[in-house]
């Protein structure tokens, strides 16, 4: 595909991608950051975008959400912006009954008792290994099937 046709589908892509954004109520000076979770996102994958299933998009998320400098606000916008992208746009079969909220409850801080169960799980982690404080998306509990990542 030549820079002509590619600039001219990335140009409709994000058409489309504003056009089914505007249902959900997002800000207009929001918008941006979307489209760009969006684009960030399939430059992450080879897949097509109709070969994608539930579970590449949780595991896209739950690495998004390891990153210390990924705010709460930030996870929330990639989430929405997914659920756009393979709802509206893409029109995926799995993700019109998808539990996206379940993916966004992970954003929330960690209660008190939690943080206990976070400074047993970093007193045990491998050397090297860093695990942000105070938030439960997609962390490393989870393997361990504690509550605070709703396993």
């Amino acid at each position: 595909m030549d820079d002509v046709h590619l600039n001219r589908s990335i140009s409709r892509f994000r058409e489309k991608y504003i056009e089914e954004s505007k249902r959900y109520n997002i800000p207009g000076h929001l918008i941006k950051c979307y489209v760009r979770h969006a684009e960030l996102y399939i430059k992450a994958h080879s897949l097509r975008l109709n070969e994608h299933i539930a579970d590449t998009v949780v595991e896209y998320c739950q690495a998004k959400g390891r990153n210390i400098h990924f705010k709460d606000y930030q996870y929330t916008q990639l989430v929405d912006a997914l659920k756009v992208l393979f709802v509206d746009v893409v029109a995926a079969d799995w993700a019109l009954t998808y539990a996206w909220d379940d993916i966004n409850l992970q954003a929330r801080p960690l209660e008190a008792n939690e943080y206990e169960l976070y400074a047993i799980f970093v007193s045990f982690a491998p050397r090297g290994l860093f695990v942000a404080p105070g938030f439960a998306r997609g962390c490393f509990l989870k393997s361990m099937h504690c509550r605070t990542c709703f396993a």
